[in-house]
């Protein structure tokens, strides 16, 4: 599975804009959704992103272990560094397709 960077960005936006400090990952597959404008952003492409956030430090799990749908997820400090650097504000361009 390839990456995304505009999943990897979006995803960070919905950890910076959350109301908590953790968010799971199924929450998270739903704002994708949401964001898109479609009904089903594969859970296993959500993971896929958030392992790979996790392995350059963007994000932290609260529980170490395998990643599934109730893993919950923060931004570590790199990550708001990142949302910070993409310059991504303009809600109007916020959708999956590039």
């Amino acid at each position: 599975m390839q990456r995304d960077s505009h999943t990897v960005v979006l995803l960070l936006r919905l950890l910076r804009e959350a109301e908590t400090s953790y968010v799971g990952t199924t929450a998270l597959s739903e704002g994708l959704a949401d964001i898109a404008g479609d009904d089903d952003v594969p859970e296993g492409w959500t993971q896929h992103h958030l392992e790979i956030m996790s392995d350059i430090g963007l994000v932290k799990p609260k529980h170490p272990g395998p990643v599934t749908s109730s893993t919950e997820w923060r931004l570590a400090w790199e990550g708001y560094n990142a949302v910070e650097d993409s310059g991504d504000d303009d809600e109007d361009d916020d959708t999956l397709d590039d």
